[in-house]
């Protein structure tokens, strides 16, 4: 099934059904909703965007930052360090310590620490792991943005950049990509080809 059949098949669930509630993370592409919405659609969209340009007929619900405290726990429970329903104060001394570091450093959006503590439970870094690496490319991940941080201040924007090429040069690393070069375009990586056996048949 090729992505015109997957948007037809979700915009015929739609249509025919009502009372639902679809969600879309992180929309850069606004067209995608005139695809996919049937006419007459009775459910409701929650979108998810840094979209400054959303349009009139979109109600915005800003997401402000959390105070450091929330921000270090909304940390803890999405790597899973501690469980959904408990506090702050039922993790480790140094994990509290690092949780908060890290709030402090993202600022306290919480889609920033969300995705933080997504990483770190995925690739199972410590705390203090996860806040050296991204504090060693801290530097980096700003060199690679140019000129568009001028453009785009917003700490949200910022963080999200750097998680993705924390995440992308974690990846470089781990595979020892030698000669793979990172650029700001994942096509402008270049290729590599199997050597070539040298056994004859």
């Amino acid at each position: 099934m090729d992505e015109q059949q997957r948007i037809d098949a979700i915009e015929r669930w739609l249509q025919q059904h009502d009372r639902w509630l679809l969600v879309i993370d992180n929309l850069e592409d606004f067209s995608l909703l005139d695809r996919l919405l049937p006419l007459n659609s009775q459910g409701h969209v929650l979108l998810i965007t840094q979209s400054q340009t959303i349009g009139q007929f979109i109600s915005r619900l800003a997401v402000d930052q959390m105070s450091i405290e929330d921000g270090a726990l909304l940390l803890l429970r999405c790597a899973n360090i501690i469980a959904k329903q408990d506090l702050l104060d039922t993790a480790s001394e140094a994990d509290h310590l690092q949780a908060i570091k890290i709030a402090q450093e993202f600022h306290g959006y919480p889609l920033a620490l969300d995705q933080a503590g997504a990483y770190i439970e995925e690739t199972q870094r410590s705390l203090a792991s996860y806040l050296e690496l991204y504090q060693e490319r801290q530097a980096l991940f700003l060199g690679r943005r140019g000129r568009m941080a001028s453009d785009h201040p917003d700490p949200v924007t910022t963080i999200r950049v750097r998680e993705k090429y924390a995440d992308l040069l974690e990846q470089i690393e781990r595979h020892e990509a030698e000669h793979l070069q990172v650029t700001q375009k994942p096509e402008d990586f270049p290729s590599t080809e199997p050597p070539q056996s040298n056994q004859q048949s």
